[in-house]
């Protein structure tokens, strides 16, 4: 069979294009991107910090970089740091610090936190390398014990009483912005709180909080 410099040249274009297919099929399997993930608590309205930590061992320089979150129900963006004009080097790495918050509402089902990460080789290519994490197991929850005592008081119309009431969360997730409400039963004022705040901001796992409220007779 003769091989003529046509039947070459386009041997070569074909083994060009391969290689070039290769090197970028491998440049984006070495960038990699890892996550630290805090524990995370519902109704977290000042949120916690993560870090996504981007590894580039590409063999060449990307840039034009975008980091894009993809959150499950229940999560809200706060802030993230822009890392738009910045370029990464091979063999280098690239530490982005972000912060979300949490709803009330926020549960621990099937809650995926997806990360993809957009950038420029030196040959002008926009690639793109998708990283998820499931946050099911890192989600805790806190749990309310309330137990009151109740000081001897005689009852009678316009006598008084005092309550102490203890808060303690026994669960093992932070609780925040707990508010406090005393019942009122029938033929008693208004509770009046004496010591401590009607709502506690947060109280940690295994942590107590005290407060006293009076109640005055009004019909016996």
């Amino acid at each position: 069979m003769k091989i003529n410099s046509k039947n070459i040249l386009t041997i070569l274009i074909a083994f060009i294009m391969i290689l070039s297919l290769g090197s970028g099929v491998m440049a984006q399997d070495d960038i990699t991107i890892e996550q630290t993930i805090p524990d995370i608590y519902p109704n977290d309205s000042a949120g916690q910090n993560y870090t996504a930590e981007i590894t580039n061992n590409s063999g060449e320089e990307i840039d034009n970089l975008e980091l894009v979150l993809d959150l499950p129900d229940g999560f809200n963006l706060k802030s993230k740091e822009d890392i738009s004009d910045v370029s990464l080097e091979d063999g280098s790495n690239l530490q982005i610090d972000y912060n979300l918050s949490t709803d009330a509402s926020l549960d621990s089902t099937d809650k995926d936190l997806e990360i993809k990460l957009n950038y420029d080789d030196q040959a002008d290519n926009s690639l793109d390398k998708t990283y998820t994490k499931n946050l099911d197991d890192k989600i805790l929850f806190g749990e309310l014990d309330i137990d009151l005592e109740l000081a001897p008081q005689p009852m009678h119309r316009d006598g008084q009483f005092t309550v102490t009431a203890t808060i303690t969360n026994e669960g093992d997730g932070r609780l925040f912005d707990t508010t406090l409400t005393p019942n009122q039963s029938a033929g008693f004022s208004e509770p009046t709180i004496i010591t401590g705040e009607d709502s506690i901001s947060e109280l940690g796992s295994g942590n107590s909080y005290t407060f006293q409220y009076d109640y005055t007779v009004v019909d016996n």
